[in-house]
């Protein structure tokens, strides 16, 4: 169950700044303390922010003290409720994942769409904080912003510690910056640091992407350092890309549904929920200002459903 722990994902590795600075002293004191204070210990905000880092963290401290580790996300967990379901195995869960000592649940944001899958998690999520196993969940959204989420888990999920953790400032995002290019043993200059911090400014992954434009723009050169006018000209190159990118109907349905914790399959479903009701018109504006599709386009975009005139 610890095999899916992601090698480079420490505490070690971790750069804390202003952003991060509770939500990593709470991964830090459920490792440290046998009191369960926080649990569980809920941590949200937008993705590539460093919440599956902090859950792996959390899972190799954990496993090197000899605990009993589970890292799940929310697909992985209805995927395997489904296939008990589906293969007549009621006792599935029970002899596999009900003696934990920790269990690191991520993508909560997606959970709130079968009711079935919601009704094994709060019977789950229950036996474990009675047997006192530490429960750490990862998700977008606050609990109180998960529309489809039942009552009674947004209830547990707000007993413990509830941390967001919010895109760097500047200074962190030198650090992370610094920190990254020391792992790969580059040297780059302060003001190509600088421009390439200025560049990604909403979270770790679009950091680290810059950045490896960067070293990928000085192998392909096959120069021996970058200077700043190079990092300029390989960023505008990832720039263009993005743009025209950004701009197709599969990343809109994507990011609008990341935005209201709408998956893209309810997206493109039949259900008329309030919140998914919201997405799918928020979609089909954006769709028709950046991409300029028919209406016919658009509904065979959203899976065929009736677009309003």
């Amino acid at each position: 169950m610890v095999d899916t722990l992601i090698e480079e994902y420490t505490f070690e590795n971790f750069v804390v700044g202003g952003s991060n600075r509770l939500a990593h002293a709470g991964a830090l004191s459920v490792t440290e303390r046998s009191d369960r204070r926080y649990n569980p210990l809920y941590v949200y905000g937008d993705k590539g922010l460093g919440k599956t880092h902090l859950l792996h963290a959390i899972g190799h401290r954990a496993r090197s003290e000899g605990g009993l580790v589970l890292y799940l996300t929310a697909e992985e967990y209805r995927n395997k409720v489904l296939w008990s379901v589906r293969n007549n195995e009621p006792d599935y869960f029970r002899a596999r994942y009900y003696s934990l000592n920790f269990l690191l649940f991520d993508d909560a944001s997606d959970l709130g769409q079968m009711e079935e899958v919601q009704e094994r998690f709060f019977h789950w999520f229950n036996t474990l904080h009675l047997d006192r196993s530490q429960i750490v969940i990862a998700g977008s959204r606050h609990p109180r912003s998960m529309p489809l989420l039942d009552d009674r888990l947004r209830s547990r999920f707000e007993w413990g510690l509830v941390t967001e953790i919010t895109p760097p400032n500047l200074e962190t995002r030198l650090a992370i910056l610094q920190a990254k290019a020391d792992a790969k043993k580059v040297e780059l200059d302060p003001e190509v640091l600088d421009l390439i911090a200025h560049r990604a400014q909403t979270d770790i992954k679009s950091l680290e992407g810059a950045l490896n434009c960067v070293l990928n723009y000085k192998e392909a050169h096959q120069v021996k350092k970058i200077s700043f006018e190079m990092a300029v000209e390989a960023l505008e190159a990832v720039n263009d890309r993005t743009r025209r990118l950004s701009l197709q109907p599969d990343s809109i349905i994507r990011a609008t549904g990341e935005k209201f914790a709408v998956p893209e399959d309810v997206m493109k479903g039949p259900k008329r929920d309030r919140e998914i009701v919201l997405a799918r018109h928020v979609t089909m504006f954006l769709m028709r200002e950046g991409t300029s599709p028919s209406l016919a386009g658009i509904g065979r975009e959203l899976g065929g459903g009736i677009i309003p005139q």
